[in-house]
């Protein structure tokens, strides 16, 4: 199976027709082919066919609770992370079995912006899910010191998540200065949840 996954697109095509129902077979580790493809930065070409031939992968999970869009996350191309994502946004708010959906791994491994932007236009509830830790992807990105505008984008998505705090009691403030922020930016960044808390007391935004 490796070897037809890493074949040139035409040949890999080939190989497909001829053997379609490859498609659907699973691995020890739960990986379908689908899967292994977005986790070895595939072409997005092969994604694309791949999942034209069988959809139904973009839900399978793996043996720890991972779906395809959790290794897209880590593709160089914005493009394969944004083709998953909206051939199943489902999956944007599906939980491995750490507890992360894809938008906290997507954070964890510094995607832009306008990334986290497109997953909340599929899939707004996605917010508003918490890990193990009962920590929101607002929690993951002033863990993951990732820049202001960032971090005041996802404070006003859903305010009162700057007030949640996690399984060890940490605001996503308390998170934020635990990375050593530079004093300057940390006073940015306490405007900003300042601003978001006070906008979920006013609105008595409840969890």
């Amino acid at each position: 199976m490796v070897f037809v996954m890493n074949a040139p697109q035409d040949v890999f095509r080939m190989l497909i027709q001829m053997w379609p129902e490859a498609l659907r077979v699973v691995d020890n580790n739960g990986w379908t082919p689908l899967y292994w493809v977005c986790k070895k930065r595939q072409a997005l070409e092969k994604i694309d066919m791949m999942i034209e031939w069988f959809p139904e992968a973009l839900s399978t999970r793996t043996r720890i609770g991972d779906t395809p869009l959790h290794a897209a996350v880590n593709s160089p191309l914005p493009q394969v992370i944004e083709l998953v994502a909206r051939q199943c946004p489902a999956a944007i708010v599906m939980r491995n079995m750490n507890g992360n959906t894809p938008l906290v791994m997507a954070v964890e491994y510094g995607v832009s912006r306008e990334t986290i932007q497109l997953f909340i236009d599929l899939n707004p509830a996605v917010v508003r899910v918490k890990n193990l830790d009962e920590r929101t992807v607002l929690h993951s990105v002033c863990l993951k010191v990732a820049t202001l505008e960032t971090i005041r984008f996802l404070a006003g998505q859903w305010p009162l998540a700057s007030l949640l705090l996690d399984t060890f009691n940490n605001s996503p403030y308390d998170l934020a200065v635990h990375t050593e922020l530079d004093s300057s930016v940390l006073g940015d960044l306490i405007e900003a949840l300042r601003d978001a808390a006070h906008a979920a007391t006013a609105n008595s935004v409840l969890p």
